[in-house]
């Protein structure tokens, strides 16, 4: 049982979070005081109090030198845990978490896969009882485990999981990994001076008297670990310190002791026997030299040779000469069982130039940067660029060194290494320099300095790599204010880089061009299908990083909006599922919102709202920026429900999300979805007063695209009803041709129903009544596996009735209505299935639920007559999706369920005359 002596209080007010968790949720509990004020006793004591409970208790004490290795607090937090939970987590995510726990071989260990399986783990785990995590000095929190449970505790909000972090005041923040939960701050005060009698006691056989006592606390302040020292050498004079204390201590030590605890120190996996190995020494000498500070309790010797406290491992550094830690590094090399570990102890056994060790440690660097240990994989590659012999290899891994820090959060020491590239204007890493310089300043918001830069790198000769990356990475186009010249730059750079010879990474530069150029051309409605095509073949070479902005995720853009609603649909959940696996958060909301869009195209609007709600828990966790879009899909499903005022008053949330609409990308957002909120409650003035707003943003911004089923529809149907038909006319003939020009022959499918209604309110209802079945039709008549969508396809079949009505077609006007109001209420929108019935009434249309619509019964008695279903498509001219539609209305009409019943059920059947 852990000895707690004068921090009850702290130990009383821990455990009662841990008796808390079953009623209030997840929840932190951090304990930050300086070194030696009984944290680690702390922890210890609370962690003993746990042994007994219904509980998962995880706990890790990363130690300083571990700082740059990946994972190494992950596999100390996950130790207790069988191997055999593993095999229940999703390929991906087994494969890393076993690479990341060195349980496996290979380089596996994504750390976004890693993440998504320490949630699975956690939440596996709390599902049974709550778990508690404790990490002492998370101030040493390696980057890739801190990364792996920042990820992963975010999204566990529901979980009842404790998580409590002790740590150093000030140096590098320690909790930026902890989730944003219920927090209980507790700090350490300084022990009284009959405290710290009773800590001496305890740990020491020194009896003090009372004025040495007084002594003791005034020296220490209150400090039990300085205490223990002051008490223990009785040296309680002017100009005593602890550091000086514990270093005489040391020092004080025999030779063959100090090269033991320096050994230890050093080390990233101390056992005995590989510090044994690096020494020259049999176990056993190596035990008897250690005896004297296990004595002195300095250490503990167990499974591996851990310091009692952080303050002696860091004196034993500190107390070791420099050509002693170089001495050890070289003699720490052989045995390290990591290979980043091996590498980073020869550079630092040696400082001259050495081009095959330079070599590795990028190599090194790589590998520890692509399992997120970013402190690990900057050192190693700072270490590289030192012991590069090849100068033109030198620039090229500070490039990649510049990139990093830039990407970690330190742009400054990037910008100086950036300067130090561009010091030879005609050095080969000049412009890849200028390039990364350009990013920086737009990352770090400096954009006079980065339009500056933007200047220099549009008036210079590039080569192809440097003007893909200018116009890619730079964004110089956009930095100098010429939208209008992107696409031409992304066409410019695909042209370049097409003269190039193939070598490792231009595949991967080039579908970086392809997708956004292709992307900028199907904004503008212009052919794009061949770019994207030829993006995927060099993504298959080398694929992407992030899922996000690789070409498969544009692909089902495209079909989603070409009306391939099936194929998008399983794109879009291949994709959601891979991103989840991997553990890339950050890309999440945008999947969700796509797919979400998706299924309110396809009406199927409880699908539609549980996938955005699912992408706004996410959102709201990683990133806020797409909670509008989210919400805006929701806008959309309750308008097409009829839901007007829910619809009015989420788009008041879209602009609350949104904060001052100063740029035309974030009004957009908010206007096209207030327009359908105010199209939806039939407030028609006000929905054409910002019809013309959401007109004058899209052109503002360049979206030439026909499918946005937010606008276009919306604005075509507010200028006919408020007979502006000469605009109505114009803006269909723009929005079709734009349709026409990209194969999107569901969309002109669509905008037939609004030329049916032109006809109409311009009188001509004789053509109008002509133009009904060819706009009918032609809902049917699409390439295999696209199809309008089903909102489109009955407000076709209510324009027909519309128009059949006031042509005084009233036979086919109820025809028409009765089949708009059973298409309505089929895919759920309420209101304007309402709105149909209305004009079936007007029209003498009877609304008894048996009546059937003379092509109804016309395709049930060619059922009941044993004819199949393309049978009867043909003899009728009809689609077949048509005649499977009918014959499910009939049955639900007449109360059956198959064909069997028909026969039966027409002989009661009653019909319009």
């Amino acid at each position: 049982m852990g000895v707690v002596v004068g921090r009850e209080a702290e130990l009383a007010a821990l455990l009662a979070c841990v008796d808390r968790l079953a009623e209030s949720g997840p929840a932190t509990a951090t304990v930050v005081a300086p070194a030696g004020m009984g944290k680690s006793a702390l922890a210890v004591a609370f962690r003993d109090a746990l042994v007994g409970r219904e509980l998962t208790v995880l706990t890790a004490r990363p130690l300083i030198a571990e700082r740059r290795l990946s994972f190494s607090a992950l596999t100390e937090l996950l130790g207790p845990v069988p191997h055999e939970e593993y095999d229940a987590l999703p390929g991906p995510q087994r494969a890393a978490i076993r690479s990341a726990l060195l349980l496996d071989d290979g380089d596996g260990a994504d750390p976004r896969a890693v993440a998504a399986a320490v949630r699975g783990v956690l939440h596996a785990r709390a599902s049974v009882s709550p778990v508690v995590v404790l990490v002492d000095d998370a101030q040493w929190l390696d980057d890739a485990s801190a990364g792996a449970l920042g990820q992963s505790l975010s999204r566990l909000a529901g979980a009842p999981i404790l998580v409590v972090a002790w740590a150093r005041p000030g140096g590098r923040a320690f909790d930026e990994w902890l989730p944003d939960w219920p927090n209980t701050e507790i700090g350490l005060e300084p022990l009284p001076i009959s405290v710290l009698f009773h800590v001496v006691r305890e740990h020491l056989d020194v009896q003090l008297t009372r004025s040495e006592l007084r002594a003791v606390a005034e020296a220490s302040g209150g400090n039990p670990l300085h205490a223990l020292e002051f008490a223990r050498h009785r040296a309680l004079g002017p100009g005593a310190s602890f550091e000086g204390l514990l270093s005489d201590r040391l020092l004080a030590l025999s030779r063959p002791t100090r090269s033991a605890l320096l050994a230890a120190a050093l080390c990233a996996a101390p056992t005995a026997s590989r510090l044994a190995r690096a020494l020259g020494r049999n176990v056993d000498q190596l035990l008897d030299d250690l005896e004297p500070a296990v004595a002195g309790r300095l250490i503990r010797v167990g499974r591996s040779i851990g310091f009692l406290h952080p303050l002696y491992l860091e004196a034993a550094v500190d107390s070791a000469a420099p050509e002693e830690r170089v001495a050890m590094h070289a003699a720490l090399a052989p045995v390290e069982p990591l290979e980043e570990a091996r590498v980073r102890h020869r550079a630092l056994a040696d400082d001259a130039p050495d081009e095959p060790l330079a070599v590795e440690l990028t190599d090194a660097s790589r590998k520890a940067w692509a399992r997120a240990a970013w402190l690990s994989a900057t050192e190693l590659l700072e270490l590289a660029v030192e012991r590069s012999e090849d100068p033109a290899a030198r620039d090229r891994r500070a490039l990649e060194l510049a990139q990093r820090l830039v990407t970690n959060g330190d742009p400054r020491d990037a910008e100086e290494i950036l300067h130090r590239l561009r010091a030879d204007p005609a050095g080969p890493s000049y412009w890849p320099a200028t390039v990364e310089l350009c990013k920086l300043y737009t990352l770090d918001e400096r954009y006079d300095d980065a339009r500056a830069v933007a200047r220099e790198l549009d008036a210079a000769e590039l080569c192809p790599e440097d003007y893909a990356s200018a116009v890619v990475h730079a964004e110089v186009d956009m930095l100098l204010g010429r939208m209008d010249q992107v696409a031409q730059s992304y066409a410019e750079a695909h042209r370049r880089l097409a003269e190039v010879p193939d070598r490792p990474g231009l595949s991967r530069l080039r579908a970086e061009v392809l997708v956004p150029y292709a992307y900028s051309r199907y904004q503008q409605a212009e052919p794009f299908q061949h770019l994207l095509d030829e993006a995927i073949e060099h993504d298959r070479r080398e694929p992407g990083e992030r899922m996000l902005y690789r070409p498969v995720m544009l692909e089902a853009v495209r079909q989603m909006t070409s009306g391939r609603f099936a194929e998008s649909r399983a794109n879009f959940e291949a994709i959601l599922r891979d991103t989840a696996e991997s553990g890339d958060d950050l890309s999440l909301p945008v999947i969700y919102s796509y797919l979400a869009s998706l299924e309110v195209r396809a009406c199927r609007f409880d699908e539609g709202r549980r996938r955005a709600e699912e992408g706004l828990a996410v959102a709201s966790a990683s990133m806020p920026a797409f909670l509008p879009m989210l919400t805006n899909v929701l806008v959309s499903a309750d308008a097409h429900v009829g839901d007007a005022a829910r619809a009015l008053e989420r788009s008041e949330e879209v602009r609350e999300l949104l904060g001052p609409l100063d740029d035309p990308s974030q009004e957009v957002t908010w206007a096209v979805g207030r327009l359908a909120a105010l199209a939806a409650a039939g407030r028609t003035e006000e929905t054409y007063e910002l019809s013309v707003r959401v007109r004058e943003l899209v052109a503002m911004l360049g979206w030439r695209h026909p499918a946005d089923p937010m606008i276009h529809p919306n604005v075509l149907d507010v200028l006919v009803e408020t007979s502006r038909l000469n605009e109505a006319e114009e803006y269909l003939a723009d929005v079709r041709t734009r349709a026409q020009q990209i194969d999107l022959h569901a969309v002109v499918a669509e905008l037939a129903r609004v030329g049916v209604a032109l006809a109409a309110a311009r009188g001509d209802l004789e053509g109008a009544a002509a133009a009904v079945p060819p706009m009918l039709a032609g809902l049917d008549d699409l390439p295999p596996g696209v199809e309008v969508q089903p909102v489109e396809r009955a407000r076709a079949w209510w324009t027909a009735g519309k128009v059949y009505r006031r042509a005084r077609m009233r036979r086919q006007a109820t025809d028409a209505l009765q089949t708009a109001v059973a298409l309505f209420e089929e895919i759920g929108c309420a209101g304007r299935a309402e709105q149909a019935r209305a004009d079936l009434e007007r029209a003498g249309g009877r609304r008894n639920g048996q009546v059937l619509t003379p092509t109804e019964l016309g395709v049930a008695r060619a059922a009941a007559g044993g004819r199949r279903n393309t049978e009867i498509a043909e003899e009728l001219f009809l689609s077949v999706k048509t005649v499977e539609s009918l014959l499910t209305r009939c049955y639900r009409k007449l109360g059956i369920r198959s064909r069997v019943e028909l026969a039966a059920a027409l002989e009661r059947v009653t019909t319009e005359d």
